[in-house]
């Protein structure tokens, strides 16, 4: 009976056969949701700009932390946790990077959302479109019925 033991080495990525690796960069590019890649790739390339404009080289915590502040004094804490979630995925994906890890990034996101009360959109019942449908003057709202009615 032989020794079936396999040793790996700490840097196997070389070590991959080049159509393995291709089925491992596939399938690890098909991570995104598919729906939404568009949005992810594009708040990863707005921090990687915004690291390039600033002379960042590392993606450190203090890197990350800058740059979320900086988001938080544009936007909503909605859209920065949108932002935070996007470039999880995709600095783990592209990077090797888990800023879940980051502690005070963490902290500072959940600071951030503190007292944060979202706006509630007001949604029209089936009655009040019903209404808009059969009331609505034509010469103004014919689109908009049409559209609506389909």
């Amino acid at each position: 009976m032989t020794d079936k033991n396999v040793t790996i080495p700490e840097d196997s990525d070389e070590l991959t056969p080049p159509e393995i690796a291709q089925i491992a960069k596939n399938t690890i590019q098909s991570l995104l949701p598919q729906k939404s890649k568009v949005k992810y790739t594009t708040a990863y390339n707005n921090f990687i700009d915004w690291t390039i404009t600033k002379n960042i080289k590392s993606f450190s915590e203090n890197t990350m932390l800058a740059y979320f502040t900086q988001l938080s004094q544009m936007y909503k804490p909605s859209s920065v946790w949108a932002t935070y979630s996007m470039l999880k995925a995709t600095l783990n994906i592209n990077n090797d990077i888990n800023i879940q890890n980051y502690t005070k990034l963490t902290s500072f996101m959940k600071q951030l959302s503190k007292g944060y009360q979202p706006k509630k959109s007001k949604v029209l019942t089936p009655s009040q479109i019903k209404t808009f449908l059969n009331e609505a003057e034509d010469n103004k709202h014919l689109l908009t019925k049409v559209t609506h009615q389909t």
